[in-house]
């Protein structure tokens, strides 16, 4: 189905992958190995790490509510954390092709994450590629600091 597949949006605004080009869509292949469904949004803040929110991952909070401690869970972490996967430079949500997506290999999500009802805390998740992407300029981080008339500013790191 290309009817499942929704146009990128930002802002309100159609956007190209183009536009923002460190965009990830981070999928699930939890209910199919060929296909990989779209479940949320992230930035490339390194070439091998992607930011996004933990809430991304509630369907099996139960693994990360316990403080990213996965000891006598070892097996199940890495079956839930091998179903995600990454997809860069796509202009629609999905599904996509396995086969045009880098593999997860380590999810961590904010501590203490607190996920409830119009509540979140700590709705923060680092998720590290098995491949970094070299390819792509990772998102500039805003740096604070003093502008020219000495007062404290926000602005973009200049490249």
């Amino acid at each position: 189905g290309g009817s499942r597949r929704k146009q990128l949006i930002y802002n309100g605004d159609e956007v190209s992958a183009a536009s923002y080009p460190f965009g990830a869509i981070i999928c699930s292949t939890m209910h199919s190995q060929e296909k990989c469904d779209a479940i949320c949004t992230g930035s490339l803040v390194s070439p091998g790490v992607i930011l996004t929110a933990a809430h991304c991952f509630n369907d099996f909070m139960d693994l990360y509510e316990l403080d990213n401690d996965f000891e006598g869970r070892e097996s199940y972490e890495r079956e839930i954390t091998s179903s995600y996967r990454v997809v860069f430079g796509v202009d629609k949500s999905g599904p996509h092709s396995v086969s045009d997506t880098v593999g997860v290999k380590k999810i961590v999500v904010g501590e203490p994450f607190e996920f409830g009802h119009l509540s979140s805390s700590w709705d923060v998740a680092l998720v590290f590629l098995d491949e970094c992407n070299t390819d792509t300029e990772p998102i500039k981080m805003l740096q604070i600091g003093s502008s020219d008339d000495g007062s404290e500013a926000a602005a973009l790191e200049s490249a």
